[in-house]
C-alpha cells in the first residue's frame, strides 16, 4: 500500500493548482502585488504633481522677486547719482580747502580721515537719503530708529546692494 499513498499525496498537490499551473496562493501574491503597485502609481503620479505646482509656484515668486529687484535698482539709481554727486562735492569743496592750509594743501594729521571714517560717512549719508525717502506713519523715535537700524543692516548686507542703494 506504500504505492497508493503516493498517490493520494499527489492528488492533493494536483488539487492546490489551478488550471494555469498557478496555485491560489500564487495567485493572490500576485493580486496583491498588482493592487501595491497600482497604489504606488497613483501615490507617484500625485507626487509628481505636487511637485510640478510647487515648482512652478516658486518660478513664479522668483519670477516676481526678479522684477521686484529691477524695478527697486530703477527706482534708487537717482538717489544712487545724487549721492555720488554730494560725495564729488564734498570731496572737491574738502581739497579746495586742504589747498588753502598752511602746509600747501598737505593736510595734517589731525586732518586725515581714516576708511573707516571715511565708510561710515558715506554710510550715513546713504542711510540718510533712504531714510529721507521713507515715509513713517505715526512717527516716533523708536519707529525712526528701528527703520534706521533696518536701513543700516541693507547697506552692510553685502557689497552687492551697495550699488543699489548709494
Amino acid at each position: 500500500m506504500a504505492g497508493a499513498g503516493n498517490a493520494v499525496e499527489t492528488l492533493l498537490v494536483e488539487e492546490d493548482v489551478a488550471r494555469d499551473g498557478v496555485t491560489e496562493l500564487e495567485q493572490g501574491a500576485r493580486d496583491s502585488t498588482d493592487e501595491m503597485r497600482h497604489y504606488l502609481s497613483s501615490k507617484f503620479a500625485s507626487l509628481q504633481d505636487e511637485i510640478h505646482k510647487e515648482i512652478t509656484s516658486r518660478d513664479v515668486l522668483l519670477r516676481k522677486l526678479e522684477e521686484s529687484v529691477t524695478r527697486l535698482s530703477e527706482d534708487i539709481a537717482p538717489l544712487k547719482d545724487y549721492v555720488t554727486a554730494k560725495m564729488q562735492e564734498e570731496a572737491h569743496s574738502a581739497s579746495s580747502q586742504s589747498s588753502g592750509s598752511p602746509e600747501g594743501g598737505a593736510s595734517q594729521d589731525g586732518d586725515q580721515e581714516t576708511e573707516e571714517e571715511r565708510n561710515k560717512r558715506v554710510q550715513n549719508r546713504c542711510v540718510d537719503v533712504m531714510m529721507s525717502l521713507t515715509e513713517i506713519r505715526m512717527n516716533n523715535e523708536e519707529k525712526t530708529q528701528k527703520v534706521r537700524g533696518f536701513n543700516e543692516r541693507i547697506y552692510k548686507t553685502s557689497p552687492l546692494t551697495l550699488p543699489l542703494l548709494c
